[in-house]
């Protein structure tokens, strides 16, 4: 479906594997990665490396809670001189979840991208 201006674009992080899902103490923050980042638990609220983006956010999108320059952000985002056609680029994480989704009056809604972070990949694009 060609899309005109008035489309809402919305980025989310959805999901991860269930090996990096692996919660136990209920904190919202992957067991696993809070290991990796040396994070205690419940510690959803700080932010070590001073990027804006607290560690409960960090977890979910999977990156360095220790490297400033390592957060979830889009790239480029281009509508064509026609405006028929979106491009739409972001920082992407193996094994994350993303999901695009389009609507021209903000009340239904419909998918444009989904899928996960690819191996060995830091930037995810798509362009409908």
């Amino acid at each position: 479906m060609k899309n005109s201006l008035a489309v809402l674009l919305v980025l989310m992080i959805l999901g991860v594997r269930s090996a990096h899902a692996l919660d136990q103490n209920g904190d919202g923050m992957s067991d696993v990665w809070q290991r990796v980042h040396n994070i205690a638990n419940g510690d959803t609220a700080s932010d070590p490396d001073g990027d804006g983006q607290n560690n409960g956010k960090e977890a979910e999108a999977g990156t360095n809670p220790h490297d400033g320059n390592d957060y979830f952000r889009t790239f480029d985002f281009s509508v064509n001189s026609t405006l028929d056609e979106v491009s739409l680029s972001w920082r992407s994480v193996e094994e994350r979840y993303y999901e695009i989704e389009q609507s021209i009056d903000l009340v239904s809604w419909e998918y444009a991208f989904y899928g996960y972070g690819e191996y060995n990949q830091t930037t995810s694009s798509t362009t409908f």
